[in-house]
């Protein structure tokens, strides 16, 4: 139940209508919460969490790198969990290529870990036997998640008996898992049959609603590179013919290419790491004709200044990119181009996030990585007197979320390890909570606030924030600004 107290609101709401609206602040730049890292080592059967505890801008200090899950504490075992991503509702998932398996985590009870009772699941289960839908998945290389849970896998056989390509999961009876009738389709199979023909290492979902795949063929059947495919007819069929096209394939290097992940940015940029020559690539279709050109429209974001084997890229909304490299001592590196330039500075624009040879903690083998899904406030920008404002939060499932009011905001304070407040809370402002509730299951946090039928209202502005996470990790949200007209 949402603890809403309009009259404590109206109360000081009307105490405060005589200010100006000069008076209550102006709202800053936005701040993004500091990420938490999630990594796994697919030798180790481990994932880990880095969180930036005294948000000093690294993982590396005692404390700051914790084991999330442990397959000889939790009940699903782990043989190569080689890569992981989170759905919107702030769920795992984790793709096992020796069980094949995708593992679904969620940390339920807030302790920091997935080892209590059903906090570690089998998603899908690949052997055709088991699941309802009769689906092989022989060797889930890469997972994507879509907004509406949609779980997309590119499976990798290689060079096996079973099929490669690109897998749709999807939870339809909310149940947990995918594994019953219908809930699982191949949506593509390369043509040219199994050997290494076609060896599909990550797919994603990109934010024109289309999938993008990394090709690794081994044989030259397929050109080493990005794939778009687009059901064009929503027939639940990729045509091998009319709905995939050859988006981008790289410059040769001085190396045989080895093309392993992906990654999007909210501007469009496309990220991939070329193992075999040191490269993470960043390519847009500019002129949207559906083919990166790569004179005008690709660019090496990242050549590594000496050896490198960078396994997996995660970028967030504002082109902040995270890599894992799992080179001696295994790090994870995070970039952003500052100068807007399209090239990483390995000087200026490169920086440890975690380092094996310095932190508390010894990562053994960074294979894959994720950034998990920071909360989210959405506030209306303007309602008027005797409305509503409506709040929304994105959190993960029985998160708590306590929001916060001020009439007044100041530039972002550290307020170590929760993040960064912008709301003003000492006098001559006014600051208060709001309302503290619990998130709900797979839909945001949804809340109409009613404003009082005061007219002297109007002018005004206030500043919101949130608090939200569990017992072991509250973060601070961004800043929203209420206008009253």
């Amino acid at each position: 139940m949402v603890h809403i107290r309009p009259l404590q609101f109206a109360a000081i709401v009307c105490g405060f209508a005589g200010l100006s609206s000069a008076q209550t602040g102006s709202p800053s730049e936005p701040f993004a919460v500091p990420g938490d890292i999630y990594v796994t080592d697919s030798v180790s059967d481990l994932i880990y969490r880095i969180v930036d505890v005294n948000m000093d801008g690294d993982g590396n200090d005692l404390g700051e790198v914790t084991v999330f899950y442990d397959d000889t504490l939790g009940a699903v075992p782990l043989g190569n969990n080689s890569n992981l991503s989170f759905g919107p509702t702030g769920v795992l998932y984790v793709t096992d290529s020796a069980t094949n398996k995708i593992v679904r985590l969620i940390d339920i009870n807030g302790d920091g870990s997935c080892h209590d009772p059903t906090e570690a699941t089998v998603f899908f289960d690949g052997d055709p036997m088991v699941n309802a839908s009769g689906i092989e998945m022989a060797a889930p290389a890469g997972v994507s998640i879509g907004t509406n849970q949609v779980v997309f896998v590119a499976d990798s056989d290689s060079g096996g008996s079973g099929l490669d390509g690109i897998l749709r999961l999807t939870d339809l009876n909310l149940d947990g898992d995918a594994n019953d009738a219908g809930e699982a389709i191949r949506l593509y199979t390369p043509p040219g049959g199994t050997g290494g023909h076609s060896i599909p290492s990550d797919v994603i979902i990109g934010i024109d609603g289309k999938l993008y795949y990394v090709e690794s063929s081994s044989t030259g059947l397929y050109a080493k590179g990005i794939y778009q495919l687009d059901d064009a007819d929503n027939d639940d069929f990729i045509d091998p013919v009319t709905e995939v096209t050859q988006f981008f394939v790289p410059t040769p290097g001085g190396s045989l290419e080895f093309i392993w992940t992906l990654t999007q940015d909210a501007a469009g940029n496309i990220y991939t790491s070329d193992t075999g020559n040191d490269i993470i690539w960043r390519v847009r279709d500019d002129n949207s004709d559906g083919v990166i050109t790569n004179a005008t429209e690709a660019s090496a974001f990242l050549t590594a200044p000496g050896a490198s084997l960078v396994w997996d890229v995660s970028v967030s909304a504002d082109g902040t990119l995270i890599c894992v490299e799992d080179q001696a001592p295994d790090r994870v590196l995070r970039m952003k181009d500052l100068n807007s330039d399209g090239v990483i500075d390995v000087f200026t624009e490169l920086e440890n996030v975690y380092n094996q040879a310095i932190s508390a903690t010894s990562i053994g083998n960074v294979r894959g990585l994720t950034w998990e899904r920071q909360p989210q406030l959405t506030v209306d920008a303007t309602t008027s007197p005797g409305s509503t404002a409506a709040f929304q939060v994105e959190a993960t499932e029985n998160d708590t979320v306590i929001l916060y009011l001020s009439t007044g905001t100041t530039a972002p304070v550290p307020l170590a390890p929760f993040g960064y407040s912008e709301l003003a809370f000492v006098s001559p402002d006014t600051f208060l909570q709001v309302f503290s509730t619990f998130a709900p299951i797979l839909v945001p946090l949804a809340v109409n606030l009613p404003i009082p039928n005061d007219p002297s209202l109007s002018g005004l502005s206030f500043g919101f924030q949130a608090l939200v996470g569990k017992p072991d990790r509250l973060q601070i949200t961004n800043l929203q600004i209420l206008n009253i007209l």
